[in-house]
């Protein structure tokens, strides 16, 4: 299906929950010559350089583009009729962004983590492939507990981090095993909640 986008060269947006792939998928989906601009730092600047030589210009995450950014962006595509590939978490429907949606006529929906466990090894080397430079790799039997199992942690909604640390603890389910009470987050880490003093909440359902 991603060839087959990919040659027929429409604009596309990919739609899917964090850690599904959102980005590898819009990559696969581009031929050069390409501009990536970052969703939520993109600025006039970068869309104004844009040229009829872009050919495919890709946003990451589009629902977080800043309102005048997109409306400027929506502007030059009208222009100079580059391809669009966009990702987003989320429905877009509201404000500029919304309008860079809809010029997309192909929408790609992933389905999340919690139903694609048999992909969950590949996606994991991938990332660590990506992020490493291939210096560290999984060993077979780590690609097999992957695969095996869903941690509990997966299952639950992200926390809304960015407060004090403890405060994003997640309600957990009363059949988690003491193990599975692990911090949910950088902010709620051993390390953080002992410079903040506080520790994680104990005993809530």
């Amino acid at each position: 299906m991603v060839q087959r986008h990919r040659a027929e060269g429409a604009s596309v947006l990919v739609r899917g929950e964090t850690g599904t792939g959102r980005r590898t998928v819009a990559r696969a989906l581009v031929t050069p010559p390409v501009v990536e601009l970052d969703g939520p730092t993109a600025g006039p600047d970068e869309v104004g350089a844009l040229s009829p030589c872009a050919g495919t210009v890709m946003v990451p995450d589009v629902d977080l583009l800043d309102p005048a950014v997109a409306a400027l962006l929506d502007r030059r595509a009208g222009e100079l009729g580059f391809r669009l590939v966009l990702t987003s978490t989320g429905p877009v429907v509201r404000g500029h962004p919304a309008a860079l949606v809809a010029r997309c006529p192909v929408h790609l929906d992933l389905p999340p983590l919690r139903a694609r466990r048999d992909r969950l090894p590949s996606l994991a080397a991938g990332l660590l492939r990506e992020r490493s430079a291939d210096r560290l790799r999984f060993n077979p039997r780590a690609l097999r507990t992957l695969a095996s199992k869903v941690h509990a942690a997966a299952m639950l909604p992200v926390p809304a981090c960015g407060r004090r640390p403890g405060s994003c603890w997640p309600r957990r389910p009363r059949s988690w095993p003491p193990s599975a009470a692990s911090r949910c987050c950088a902010c709620c880490s051993p390390r953080s909640s002992r410079r903040s003093g506080r520790g994680a909440p104990s005993g809530r359902s």
